[in-house]
This record gives structure tokens, sequence and C-alpha cells, in this order.
């Protein structure tokens, strides 16, 4: 069941893949046609009992709603055929949704950031032969810290 009282940012194609998803589960818009693709130009989406389109992040009735990432939603209510492709992941990471997708649908980039300094120094500082793996980890966490960092100037400006 998808929940409600929640905001994310979309690209255009994103919004159309939400918009679609909801209205599977019977949300839609409230005014105009229900159930047509539509506001693809608007950067924010709402969820409650219909869906509405915004502006920004920021709109004063809805600032105490669950922000998610808009592919975390697409990947977990979504009926994607990315989870039918074969993956090279360990098996113990092929469940459920990617760790950093939950990280962004679950954690304030605050949060993210210290998650990935404590993630980048525990893989420096261990000894188990795996040198290569590891060094690909703490890239990836650099990364992760990166994005976060500069999305969080972007929506400062």
């Amino acid at each position: 069941m998808i929940p409600r009282k929640i905001k994310m940012e979309v690209t255009a194609a994103q919004s159309e893949k939400v918009q679609k998803i909801c209205f599977d589960n019977g949300i839609c818009w409230l005014h105009g046609d229900p159930w047509a693709v539509k506001h693809l130009e608007m950067p924010v989406l709402h969820i409650n009992n219909h869906l509405e389109r915004a502006h920004d992040l920021k709109t004063g009735i809805h600032i105490d709603w669950a922000q998610i990432d808009a592919d975390c939603f697409i990947e977990r209510f979504g009926k994607s055929s990315e989870n039918s492709q074969k993956t090279t992941k360990p098996k113990q990471y092929q469940v459920g949704i990617d760790t950093f997708k939950r990280a962004k649908a679950n954690m304030n980039s605050g949060e993210i950031v210290a998650a990935c300094k404590f993630n980048i120094d525990k893989y420096t500082w261990r000894e188990k032969g795996q040198d290569v793996e590891d060094f690909k980890k703490i890239k990836d966490y650099c990364d992760l810290a990166i994005r976060t960092l500069q999305s969080e100037d972007k929506q400062n400006k």
C-alpha cells in the first residue's frame, strides 16, 4: 500500500512513472481529468488521498509530510523491469531496496553524510584482505556524500 502524506522531488520522467503507479493504486488528481498524466513540468509531487503538484518541497501546508526519494518510490511500488534484470551484487544485497536509496528515503542529509563518514572509516581500517572491494565501497560512500551535499546546496539557494 502506498503511504500517504508524502512528497518527492521528481523529474518529468519520474513524475510520469509515479503518477502511473498512483493511478494503479487508486490515487488520482483531484482537479481536471483525474487519471491523466499531467503537470510533468512541476518539480514536486505530493501524495495523500489524491495527487497534488507543487513548486518546491517547502510548501507550507505540507511541511510535516515525509520526503521520499522518487527512484526509491518507483522501485518499491512500481512494476519495474529493473527487478528482473540480472545483478552482480552479492547475494546478501540482492533482497529489498538498495541501501543508498533506503537511506535517502529515511534519513535527512546530515544523517546520510554522518553514515557515509562512519562507513568510510570502517572500510578504511578493517583488515579482511578485501582491499579492492573495500576501496570500491569507500568510493561509493564518498560519491553518496558528495551527491547529498550538492543536493542540499541546491535546495538552500
